[in-house]
């Protein structure tokens, strides 16, 4: 069953690309909300509220990055953002594993309020394990069950 309600936007004229095949072909996309609601053959009737002309571009999906550890590339979530949104990377599911390790739950903080202020989706899981062996390792910090249960409700 489909909405009767108009699209929010239909691009048309560009090539659609299948981040699955690696093919390339044209068809008129459809958004509603911030949802891909049809890839249509060219020229499908479907209303929607405002066109995008993307004759010559390519249109593709953003990328989500399922697991990664932004201070492990050396980089601050703001850089991470600029350097691989432009590359079509639009979400990224964010580990700080390695800097709370070192400088606790005022990093975790740190790095969720420096990534809020990017376009880019950063969702950050929270580590489950401070120091990641305990009594073996010692690497700076440390988080009780109950710091983590706090964590877990911090926006991002």
């Amino acid at each position: 069953m489909t909405s009767q309600r108009p699209h929010d936007l239909r691009i048309s004229g560009g090539q659609v690309v299948s981040s699955f095949t690696g093919e390339s072909f044209a068809a008129d996309v459809l958004v509603r909300d911030d949802t891909i609601s049809g890839v249509l053959p060219p020229g499908t009737p479907a209303e929607a509220r405002a066109h995008l002309d993307a004759t010559g571009m390519l249109v593709a999906p953003g990328f989500v990055d399922a697991h990664m550890h932004i201070e492990s590339s050396f980089l601050t979530p703001q850089t991470f953002a600029a350097l691989t949104l432009a590359r079509g990377t639009t979400t990224v599911l964010a580990d700080p594993h390695e800097i709370v390790n070192v400088a606790g739950a005022e990093a975790m903080r740190w790095m969720i309020e420096a990534g809020s202020g990017t376009p880019q989706t950063q969702l950050w899981g929270v580590p489950s394990c401070v120091p990641a062996v305990e009594g073996l390792e010692d690497a700076g910090a440390s988080l009780s069950a109950a710091d983590i249960d706090g964590m877990l409700s911090w926006p991002g």
